[in-house]
């Protein structure tokens, strides 16, 4: 019997030490877990706070982009209220064009009558004289005339020149603003 609690006793010491054993090995799995999590919670912390930044600088991009919008949106207003203040002026100078070019045809009329009367009228040399001289000076008005529109035709082309400068601008402008968008497209098609 003695040697029966001997073996009973040797049993359960064995069986005490597996026990510590299966602790200790439970303690161990159980620290590496909590360990494992805890990096793991680190990196999702980390993980987080990147996204966070990330999003941050996506929504200032964002406003940075609608401000320069809004400012571009303004000199395009101004450019486009320039030409048609320029467009306005070239539509009072081509008034003034057409009158003139009514005048000239009207002119032009007189030299005409002029001719029927020389043919017709040999005896009336004074009249035909004095309305020569009058033609002398119509042709002088005539020709300051055709001064004026010479004059007129530089600024007309002088405001086209400005005309294309700021149609040059304007699609230089929008192609600086669609560039941001070109970017953004490519960040994220759309389908």
């Amino acid at each position: 019997m003695a040697e029966t609690e001997l073996d009973k006793r040797e049993l359960e010491e064995s069986n005490y030490d597996e026990l510590k054993d299966a602790i200790r090995h439970f303690d161990r799995v159980m620290r590496s877990n909590i360990l494992i999590q805890g990096k793991l919670g680190d990196r999702l912390k980390n993980s987080i706070r990147v996204g966070m930044i990330f999003l941050a600088l996506i929504a200032i991009s964002i406003f940075i982009i609608l401000i320069t919008m809004v400012t571009q949106v303004e000199d395009i207003s101004a450019a486009v209220t320039g030409m048609d203040n320029a467009f306005d002026e070239v539509r009072t100078q081509m008034v003034e064009v057409d009158q003139l070019m009514s005048k000239m045809e009207k002119n032009a009329s007189h030299m005409n009558e002029i001719g029927r009367v020389m043919q017709t009228m040999d005896g009336e040399m004074v009249k035909m004289n004095e309305n020569v001289a009058q033609v002398q000076t119509e042709t002088a008005e005539m020709g300051k005339e055709v001064k004026v529109m010479r004059q007129q035709a530089d600024v007309m082309a002088h405001t086209t020149g400005v005309m294309d400068r700021e149609i040059y601008r304007m699609n230089h402008e929008v192609n600086r603003m669609a560039a941001p968008a070109r970017g953004m497209n490519n960040m994220f098609p759309m389908p």
